[in-house]
């Protein structure tokens, strides 16, 4: 099973359970947790890039450095690929298991709800196709990240159509986002936006 497949069906079983929405997130991660368990296929295999789920997250071990070594590469790679500075995407990204989120607290990312939302996914997208090789990334895991800074609303799929190099598409639970070429540009401007000269971010949200 994909990544993406994973991500899916983990939203999929969530809403189909009727979790409150302040309840939603954490379900989802729980759910993710649990089909990566009951997967009969090792996650490693799929992705060797990712952990092994035999690896304790940061949040059971509760020691961030249990990730460091994968985190580390994640972020050479992403900046290698996209001529981003690597200080500052260091300052940008967070990853548990495989969700990635942004550090940056919501303010960082745009003056409104359509500029933080455009932002979160121009940094987001790149960030999962870099980190699973795969050029398809569930719309999920963008949502997920626009609620957790306060930004997402009824009009988060009409505010994707302003992307550049990444497009939007797809019905009902499998949206997808695709990125196109020539991305990295947009990309370092964004990353350039949220953060600045390198350490100027603090790790809230």
């Amino acid at each position: 099973m994909k990544v993406s497949d994973y991500i899916n069906e983990a939203w999929e079983a969530v809403t189909a359970a009727g979790v409150p929405e302040e309840l939603q997130e954490l379900a989802f991660k729980e759910a993710l947790t649990y089909l990566r368990q009951a997967s009969t296929q090792p996650v490693d295999r799929l992705h060797p890039g990712l952990p092994h789920e035999s690896s304790p997250r940061p949040s059971e071990a509760g020691n961030d450095d249990e990730d460091a070594p994968d985190l580390n590469s994640f972020l050479d790679k992403l900046s290698l690929e996209s001529g981003a500075d690597r200080e500052a995407l260091e300052h940008l990204y967070n990853v548990e298991g495989n969700v990635i989120h942004l550090r940056p607290p919501a303010r960082q990312l745009g003056s409104n709800k359509k500029e933080k939302c455009l932002r979160i996914a121009t940094l987001l997208v790149p960030a999962y196709v870099s980190r699973t090789g795969e050029q398809r990334v569930p719309a999920q895991a963008v949502r997920n990240e626009c609620k957790a800074k306060n930004c997402l609303d009824q009009h988060f799929a009409a505010n994707m159509n302003a992307l550049r190099q990444i497009t939007y598409g797809g019905s009902g639970n499998k949206r997808d986002f695709v990125l196109g070429g020539n991305w990295e540009s947009f990309f370092r401007d964004a990353v350039e936006a949220v953060i600045g000269e390198p350490g100027a971010t603090e790790d809230d949200s």
